[in-house]
């Protein structure tokens, strides 16, 4: 097993399962495909026992995978998981004309070049584009390197958790494809993902034309919770519970609800110095639309920051909105609500229709 991202677009019709292992929280979705419309089959979300403890972690987190399974009464162990954040690049690439035998090659010496990990402990693999219109033959795609560390601690964690990861993908292209899948891409505009989990935040952008642009910034939730804890002399436990309406105090409420903007202020002036920064890019198609999406996108007055710090509209990206749910109206419920959490694990179940 690798990371192999050319099987992965055509994988099937295996059945399998879209596995997000986070580092709060498994999510799984399953789906199914009816003409061009998805379905969800099932799906299941179980946080993450919290362990400073790296062997206990991974301990916690099988344990959650297996919940997982177990809440949603799947039979199939058959997964594709996901790798992503500094251990892992994808850059676009355009060579000359070149006959299908040498670009594997090309390919890697572009990698050695322009990654900053170690090639030689890393996973190497590309994806051929083709734009409407383009001439044949061109050589124009996505190249992803991922450390092997990163793809076999996600094998390690299937397998102490007794399923199969038959397939590793990149969170960031996951999401891509949940976003095409579920609002399309224009021709003449980009479309940008703003994944915001507990460590770290992702920012993904995909046009019409294939192409893919993914930076990972080493900031999330956990972050913005620790600067208003401390600021406050509160439990992290505590700001987390007020941030989400588990917590019932008024006067801490307003007090957590003032310290959110200057907390969350270096990660969205480094989303923003991020967007400016893929507009300068040769070819870089104008980003006309936002998405937010993963764990701390459940933050309401997060949400309602992002709205008035970015250059566009940010709307939240949950990709059961439009879905057909085989599910009972309690879990579609359940679902509805934490569909932004759920983003990376759709577009893994995704590869696999």
């Amino acid at each position: 097993m690798g990371l192999n991202v050319k099987e992965l677009v055509g994988i099937g019709h295996v059945e399998v399962v879209g596995l997000d292992i986070g580092h709060s929280s498994v999510k799984m979705v399953q789906l199914d495909r009816q003409g061009d419309q998805y379905c969800v089959v099932t799906a299941a979300m179980q946080e993450i026992e919290r362990s400073a403890d790296p062997a206990e972690h991974q301990n916690k987190t099988s344990a959650a995978i297996r919940r997982c399974f177990a809440q949603s009464g799947r039979a199939t162990r058959n997964v594709v998981c996901g790798v992503g954040g500094p251990d892992v690049m994808v850059r676009g690439f355009s060579f000359p004309n070149l006959p299908s035998e040498a670009i594997g090659q090309a390919v890697l010496l572009e990698a050695q070049q322009v990654c900053p990990l170690d090639i030689q402990s890393s996973v190497v693999d590309y994806q051929l584009l083709h734009s409407p219109g383009e001439k044949a033959g061109s050589n124009r795609g996505i190249l992803v390197v991922a450390t092997n560390e990163a793809v076999q601690y996600k094998k390690r964690l299937s397998q102490m958790a007794s399923v199969n990861a038959i397939r590793m993908d990149v969170e960031g292209l996951a999401l891509i494809n949940c976003i095409q899948a579920c609002d399309g891409l224009s021709a003449d505009s980009s479309v940008a993902a703003i994944q915001v989990g507990c460590l770290a935040t992702s920012v993904v952008i995909a046009d019409a034309g294939g192409s893919a642009f993914v930076r990972d910034l080493s900031s999330g939730g956990d972050a913005i919770i620790d600067r208003i804890a401390k600021t406050h002399d509160l439990t992290r436990e505590t700001v987390d519970n007020i941030l989400r309406k588990r917590y019932t105090s008024n006067e801490l409420q307003e007090k957590v609800g003032r310290a959110l903007p200057d907390a969350a202020d270096g990660l969205i002036s480094d989303v923003n110095e991020t967007l400016r920064y893929y507009a300068m890019q040769s070819g870089a198609v104008p980003v006309r639309k936002i998405y937010l999406c993963g764990g701390f996108a459940l933050v309401r007055e997060f949400t309602y920051l992002m709205n008035t710090r970015l250059p566009e509209r940010v709307t939240l990206l949950n990709p059961f909105a439009k879905m057909r749910c085989l599910m009972d109206d309690r879990r579609r419920e359940f679902l509805m609500d934490i569909g932004p959490m759920m983003a990376v694990a759709t577009g893994l179940a995704m590869r696999t229709i």
